[in-house]
């Protein structure tokens, strides 16, 4: 190594950190996600504690069109939250197969 070599200045690791975080910005959260969760949570929770068939039934059709437009928006856009979005598709399909087979007996 010759002195010029030893003697130049090295990036620090921060402003080397800084720079790579400025070049790849993080993903958006998804703002469908979690309320479809949440939806979907609630149309459970109703469908155990409630008395209203109908409003189970609206339940769990807002949940399936929540979800099912979270699933499309996060993977369209790259957003995080895919695994919310996911998680609350499937509570609705369930809830609304389950909701199917009582209203059916």
């Amino acid at each position: 190594m010759s002195e010029a070599d030893a003697t130049a200045p090295e990036k620090p690791l921060r402003e080397v950190s800084a720079i790579a975080a400025m070049e790849e910005p993080k993903p958006r959260w998804n703002p469908w996600a979690v309320p479809a969760f949440v939806v979907a949570l609630g149309t459970v929770a109703y469908a155990i504690l409630g008395t209203s068939e109908l409003i189970v039934v609206l339940a769990v059709i807002a949940t399936l069109v929540l979800a099912s437009i979270a699933v499309r928006k996060g993977r369209t856009f790259e957003w995080r939250g895919k695994g919310f979005a996911i998680a609350a598709l499937m509570i609705g399909a369930l809830a609304g197969l389950i909701t199917l087979i009582v209203l059916l007996n």
